[in-house]
C-alpha cells in the first residue's frame, strides 16, 4: 500500500480543496475566511504557491482520502461481520480493495509526474 511522503502528508492536513457547499468550519485546519462562496481558497494557485502543480495536487487528494477511506472500512468489516452479516462484510471488503487500487494508481501517476 502506497505512503504519503511527509510533504504530501503535510499538504493534505492543511490544503484540502473547496468544494462548492462545503463549509470552511466543516474541513480541519481550514479558517473561516478559507472558502468564500464556494470558491477555491488562495493556496490552490500556480505551483510556485504551493509547490505542487494542480494535477498533483489532485492525485494527492484523491490517494489521500482513499486510504483515509480504506482505513474507516475496516471497522465497517468487523462491524457487519459482529452483526453476522457476512455478505455486507465481503462488500465492505470489496470497497476497501477499490480504494486501494485507487490509491495505488495515484501513486504511479504521482511517480511518472516526478520523473
Amino acid at each position: 500500500m502506497p505512503h504519503l511522503d511527509s510533504g504530501q502528508a503535510v499538504l493534505m492536513k492543511r490544503r484540502l480543496p473547496c468544494r462548492k457547499g462545503l463549509r470552511a468550519e466543516s474541513a480541519p485546519n481550514f479558517r473561516s475566511d478559507s472558502c468564500r462562496a464556494g470558491f477555491k481558497p488562495h493556496y490552490r494557485g500556480p505551483a510556485g504557491q504551493t509547490g505542487f502543480d494542480d494535477v498533483s495536487f489532485d492525485l494527492i487528494s484523491v490517494q489521500y482520502h482513499s486510504l483515509k477511506a480504506g482505513h474507516d472500512y475496516g471497522q465497517y468489516v468487523r462491524d457487519a461481520r459482529n452483526a453476522g452479516r457476512d455478505d455486507i462484510a465481503d462488500f465492505f471488503e470489496q470497497v476497501m480493495a477499490q480504494d486501494s487500487e485507487r490509491a495505488e494508481k495515484c501513486h504511479r501517476f504521482l511517480r511518472e509526474l516526478q520523473s
